[in-house]
């Protein structure tokens, strides 16, 4: 890559994870002294050196990154005779055992998690900025992409203990792999991508397009990408041996209220408008959502058949589910979506829009984070 761009993928890591890095070790200082006229919160931010790590761990450590732990340290829960699902058994293996192996099994899970989590979104800006450009972006159009990735409103996970960095380096790294004809690369790299989430196996049908999007023909070297379901597939037989259901990670997800239907709970509508509600931002998730769906079309009247199809997949996965829940932290790994909207916002106005309605939302969002509301946890 041009050194203007590797230049400007490094100063996007560094400006968000610095942002917000920042404000999570400020919010996580936070100590609540009482409240005066029953009303009035009074608080007190001290940050010391003796402090500053402990309560950065405790605040990373709220909401999923306690069944990765979990799982790092113990392993999946097996069936018990209710047969009821299991919490653990809905969050695929590669990043906790990752996280095992570079030693944070134990009471480091929440600092290694998060070094890994930032290393990986690094490598990860990087690899988008390169797929981008093999792929017919222009340079500024790779940056602004990598910018607007590093910016957007639900980016703070991927400085937690998430899957959102590694999953988004695997997935980018393998249409990196694909578009510099490293077919084998490629599949390997999607394998390990079906192993972080479920979304993973929705590189299948997109690499298979790419020859159709670049104007060439498939040819028997693209049969390396049959490798990519061998992550879930690996998942799936594991849960039949330990659970007794290779389904399991499916109906664990009614603990989430995830029903498997694939009409969306729209009950609430008649009501008003719903901005949020228990453990779903619907404001921002419909608005994710909707994005992703503009971006899949367009893909689809450009003839960007692989991009489109990873676009569309990568939100009727969620959606199938019966649930807007979450839609934007699917949106966050979507990287073809920012590579149209970077084309989009080609405008130094529309960039300079975006731009800023991105940063007020994700301030606004850690901000919230820090102070455990559930709808900034999903």
């Amino acid at each position: 890559m041009p050194r203007r761009t590797v230049c400007s993928v490094l100063l996007a890591f560094a400006v968000s994870r610095g942002a917000v890095i920042l404000l999570l070790i400020v919010g996580s200082q936070i100590a609540f002294m009482g409240k005066d006229y029953s009303t009035v919160w009074r608080t007190e931010v001290s940050l010391s050196t003796g402090r500053v790590l402990p309560e950065l761990s405790r605040l990373a450590m709220v909401g999923d990154p306690w069944f990765y732990r979990w799982i790092a340290i113990s392993g999946y829960e097996s069936q018990t005779p209710d047969r009821a699902p299991k919490n653990t058994w809905a969050f695929f293996p590669l990043y906790p055992l990752l996280i095992r192996a570079l030693g944070g099994g134990g009471s480091r899970f929440p600092i290694v998690a998060m070094i890994i989590s930032n290393a990986a979104l690094l490598f990860a800006l990087l690899a988008v900025a390169a797929a981008g450009r093999m792929l017919g972006l222009a340079d500024e159009e790779a940056e602004r992409a990598a910018w607007y990735i590093a910016l957007f409103p639900t980016s703070y996970f991927f400085s937690l203990p998430m899957t959102e960095s590694i999953f988004l380096l695997l997935s980018a790294s393998s249409f990196l792999a694909a578009a510099r004809e490293r077919w084998w690369a490629s599949g390997i790299a999607g394998a390990l991508a079906s192993a972080t989430r479920v979304i993973g196996i929705c590189l299948l049908p997109a690499l298979l397009l790419l020859p159709y999007q670049r104007s060439t023909r498939p040819a028997r070297r693209h049969v390396w990408l049959l490798l990519v379901p061998l992550g879930i597939a690996a998942f799936v037989a594991f849960l039949y041996v330990r659970a007794g259901d290779p389904l399991a990670f499916i109906h664990a997800q009614t603990l989430w209220g995830r029903v498997g239907s694939p009409a969306i709970d729209l009950s609430v509508l008649p009501k008003g408008l719903v901005i949020s509600k228990p453990w779903n931002f619907v404001a921002l998730n419909v608005s994710a959502g909707l994005l992703m769906i503009a971006a899949g079309v367009s893909f689809l009247i450009r003839r960007q058949w692989s991009f489109a199809a990873y676009t569309l997949l990568s939100v009727a996965v969620p959606l199938s589910s019966g649930s807007v829940q979450s839609l934007a932290r699917y949106a966050l790994v979507d990287f073809p979506m920012f590579y149209w909207l970077a084309i989009v916002c080609r405008t130094s106005t529309r960039d300079r829009a975006v731009t800023a309605v991105f940063v007020a939302i994700l301030g606004w969002m850690i901000a919230l984070f820090t102070l455990r509301l559930d709808f900034t946890l999903a």
